[in-house]
């Protein structure tokens, strides 16, 4: 999906990737914040055959 015609000019890309079902396991087991943590065994059910996903990360220049 191209989103640039949605915001407008001024913004550009800078990422466009996948987690997976590794990096969802990683982020909810082993986030940085510690009150975002879940257990292990909680995570490791959630990220189980995680079907893929897909993000991209917008900035804007004048910002």
């Amino acid at each position: 999906m191209d989103l640039t015609s949605y915001l407008g000019q001024g913004w550009r890309q800078v990422e466009d990737n996948r987690l997976g079902e590794w990096t969802t396991f990683l982020l909810l087991a082993y986030s940085a914040d510690l009150s975002a943590q879940i257990d292990i065994e909680v995570a490791e059910q959630a990220a189980a055959g995680w079907g893929g996903d897909h993000y991209q990360v917008f900035v804007e220049d004048d910002s």
